[in-house]
């Protein structure tokens, strides 16, 4: 009996000094975890700080851009006195009181979109335009013929007299 004794007891020394290492290194492990919570806390209200002085620097440079806008310039960021016209209302820039039947009211202005047709003129130089040296030949569909040259000419295109 003392025997068995004896191996119960070394067993429970085995037993008990595992149990002491685990808790060392749990105990260890908090202490890490700890220091490392400690840090975190640190730089968190580091972060804490900075985020704050960028908020009042924010607020400081707002004051100063607001401070340095005309009154002029501040019209605009609210809705205007004048309210906007009512939907498919279309008035004319231009007061347009013609309908009268009074002749001095009416718009006499003309608008023309129409392009100016351009002027040709025929030169001598219509014939150096033809090649001799080519045969003449009917026209095919696969063929491509070459247009006459037209020379377009402004009014203006005329030298002028200057006066010396």
């Amino acid at each position: 009996r003392l025997v068995e004794h004896k191996d119960r007891e070394i067993k429970y020394c085995e037993k008990i000094k595992g149990l002491e290492f685990r808790t060392e290194s749990n105990n260890e492990f908090i202490e890490i975890r700890k220091k490392e919570l400690e840090t975190l806390n640190k730089e968190n209200e580091g972060v804490d700080r900075k985020l704050a002085s960028f908020l009042t620097a924010l607020k400081d440079l707002d004051n100063l851009i607001e401070s340095q806008r005309s009154d002029k310039n501040k019209e605009g960021l609210g809705y205007s006195v004048v309210p906007p016209p009512p939907g498919q209302i279309y008035s004319s820039p231009k007061k347009d009181i013609s309908w009268t039947g009074l002749i001095k009211f009416a718009d006499d202005t003309v608008t023309d979109y129409s392009r100016p047709s351009p002027t040709m003129k025929s030169t001598s130089g219509d014939d150096q335009n033809i090649n001799s040296s080519v045969p003449e030949t009917d026209p095919s569909p696969s063929t491509i013929t070459s247009k006459p040259f037209i020379k377009f000419v402004k009014p203006n295109d005329s030298p002028s007299k200057s006066k010396t």
